[in-house]
């Protein structure tokens, strides 16, 4: 029986000791050499989004942890586990002091005390945070091949996917080359500094999928190492702006004119455009049709299936950068601008102030407030009473389509 109570100390009571498996010095963690690290989450300076390689000491994850604390389930678990911890003791100090205990009831009570502490192991699994949150780009990454035998001194070829249901304006992710191999090569655009030994990709320069936000990039390594039981792994970065979501409301605040032409899908709008040599529809290269129809919903739900399949493509063939020149004989003497072939400002481009009406040189969120303004100006689109878009009167009089 003397041996009980040190068995009892040992398991529930005694200190457990912290730390990661093969943090040794000396010693690879995990059994091996790691070299492209793992990636875990984390949010970085300025929204950058940080996949850091065994990072013990990440802030988003410091902060994560402070503010699960403060949820009610964390501070009930706390509560849980402190009682747990009070009666692991009192239970200990009993069986100490009172020898004359059965074996049986010595049992018993270590059956409750596993309990316990299987109760309290569950509420740590329940708390414990269940990855990146629909708010943010989804990341992905795999070597071919992962692991190589000792003396390989072939090559690795490291894949990273990027996914979200929304768009975004662009998408950076840059890859560390890290100790134990050489850089090769990189795809779709890859560019390497072989300063920092890094390769960095920009998904809009590449041309790459951001609506919705769905491609992957790949670098090429070769394995240098001398280590035993290697492991190849990928530790990157990414850094998103302009992000938005696929169900969220669009942002039709006033975005200036820029040079930008989108990865030239813009370029020979903007140099036919004597008045404007911008990109002044599309500044944030963000335009999508979903999301013209969701506006048009919000702001005009009457006529907004008129404007989707008339107006829109027989106007601008959904182009928010078309400009028609005064030579076609439009009723502005500066031309007709946007999806909705409207208005501009002296000079082109200028900035909005109160409600918008019969503006197109303005980016197409901006165009869709524009239009359905001047359209509820109109006693009905269906008839085209008001006669403001020609293509809807010259489909309304039965003279053709667009």
């Amino acid at each position: 029986m003397s041996s009980l109570p040190v068995l009892l100390f040992a398991l529930f009571v005694a200190p457990k000791k912290t730390g990661t498996p093969g943090n040794s010095p000396g010693k690879p963690q995990g059994g091996g050499i790691n070299l492209l690290k793992k990636s875990t989450g984390g949010m970085g300076p300025a929204g950058q989004m940080i996949k850091n390689p065994k990072d013990q000491f990440n802030p988003k994850r410091q902060l994560q942890q402070a503010k699960e604390q403060l949820k009610p389930s964390a501070l009930l678990k706390k509560g849980k586990d402190k009682l747990a911890d009070e009666a692991k003791k009192k239970v200990f100090m009993l069986i100490v002091t009172n020898p004359e205990i059965s074996i049986p009831i010595a049992v018993v009570i270590l059956i409750i005390l596993f309990i316990i502490f299987l109760l309290t192991g569950q509420t740590n699994q329940q708390l414990q945070p269940q990855g990146q949150g629909q708010n943010v780009p989804i990341t992905s990454d795999v070597c071919n091949p992962s692991t190589v035998p000792n003396g390989y001194r072939g090559t690795s070829v490291c894949t990273i996917t990027v996914s979200y249901s929304g768009s975004a304006t662009d998408i950076v992710i840059t890859s560390t080359i890290l100790p134990g191999t050489t850089y090769v090569s990189a795809g779709q655009g890859g560019t390497y500094d072989q300063t920092a030994n890094t390769v960095t990709w920009d998904a809009k320069k590449s041309k790459l999928q951001l609506n919705p936000v769905n491609f992957s990039v790949t670098v090429t390594v070769r394995v240098t190492t001398t280590k035993t039981n290697v492991k190849v792994w990928n530790a990157y970065s990414i850094n998103p702006t302009g992000l938005q979501s696929s169900g969220g409301t669009t942002n039709t605040a006033y975005v200036a004119p820029n040079t930008d032409n989108c990865g030239g899908k813009y370029t020979s709008n903007m140099a036919s455009n004597y008045l404007l040599h911008k990109n002044f529809g599309d500044p944030q290269c963000n335009f999508s049709k979903s999301q013209v129809y969701k506006l048009l919903q919000q702001q005009d739900p009457k006529d907004a299936s008129i404007f989707f399949t008339i107006i829109v493509p027989c106007e601008s063939g959904w182009n928010p950068n078309t400009w028609a020149p005064p030579s076609t004989g439009t009723p502005n003497s500066q031309g007709a601008w946007g999806l909705f072939q409207m208005g501009d400002s002296r000079p082109p481009g200028g900035p909005v102030s109160g409600t918008i009406n019969d503006r197109g040189d303005v980016n197409w969120p901006m165009q869709i407030l524009s239009a359905t303004n001047k359209a509820k100006s109109t006693p009905s689109l269906n008839s085209n009473q008001g006669g403001y878009w020609s293509y809807l009167d010259w489909i309304a009089h039965g003279r053709g389509s667009c």
